[in-house]
């Protein structure tokens, strides 16, 4: 993984990454398996926290936080194929006091086409009790200012992806 350059212009809203599709991670027909789209969004997700905002997810577990996957909504509408760059943008879209809303796109790097989208809930949990936490206050500062203020998290994803299509949404 390399950090590249936004597609973004403004830096602080989207963090980007570029994966390589691996032929290990593709289906019979060369294309990225459904299954590793989510496995490429979180790998992007934790590198997203490191480099963007200084969050180490293994230190945080080790100081009894962490994050839990509440639910996924994946739409796929393009496949990527073995060898080709995904680029993976990451944005946070709603902060809560014990849980995030992210969304997370997956764009071919040569072509720029939206490949997919995915937002994911995330709670925040106490390691040792096993229950629901509030997110430590300087976390739940970055978040809140790392925020894209204007993605609305009641947009349907098919929309979302529309939004790209015409060239509205940020990040083409």
């Amino acid at each position: 993984m390399k950090a590249s350059h936004p597609l973004n212009t403004n830096l602080w809203l989207s963090f980007n990454s570029t994966y390589k599709v691996r032929f290990n991670d593709c289906d019979p027909m060369g294309h990225l398996n459904n299954a590793r789209y989510v496995d490429y969004f979180m790998n992007a997700l934790e590198d997203n926290f490191k480099l963007r905002l200084g969050i180490d997810l293994a230190e945080q577990i080790e100081k009894g936080v962490g994050w839990v996957v509440r639910d996924h909504n994946i739409t796929y509408l393009r496949p990527i194929k073995h060898h080709q760059e995904a680029i993976i943008q990451v944005e946070i879209v709603k902060v809560n006091l014990k849980d995030f809303l992210v969304e997370m796109r997956m764009i071919e790097k040569e072509s720029r086409q939206l490949n997919s989208i995915m937002r994911s809930k995330f709670v925040c949990v106490d390691i040792q009790k096993q229950c629901r936490r509030a997110h430590p206050e300087d976390i739940f500062f970055l978040f809140a200012s790392a925020r894209n203020i204007d993605l609305c998290e009641n947009t349907s994803l098919l929309k979302r992806a529309s939004q790209f299509r015409i060239g509205k949404a940020q990040g083409v």
